[in-house]
């Protein structure tokens, strides 16, 4: 039921959210269940899946993912 809601909400972000907040959404849910599986412990963690990966996860190029995460690095920058 859990994995069944998860794939709803992931089918829904592709098609109602724009690549760069699709690619947040993503890092996080992956940082959510790293922490909740006690594999981190701060705010910094391996991520060891590829851009190619996210992209075909999500719907775009690897490229695009590559930008959106440059995107996303740079709003966290004072």
């Amino acid at each position: 039921m859990v994995n069944d809601n998860i794939a709803i909400e992931r089918l829904r972000s592709c098609t109602h959210h724009k690549a760069e907040e699709r690619v947040a959404h993503f890092l996080l849910e992956v940082y959510a269940r790293y922490k909740f599986k006690g594999m981190i412990d701060s705010n910094v963690f391996a991520f060891p899946i590829t851009q190619e990966v996210v992209g075909e996860l999500l719907g775009i190029t690897n490229v695009h993912v590559s930008r959106c995460m440059t995107a996303l690095e740079q709003k966290d920058d004072p």
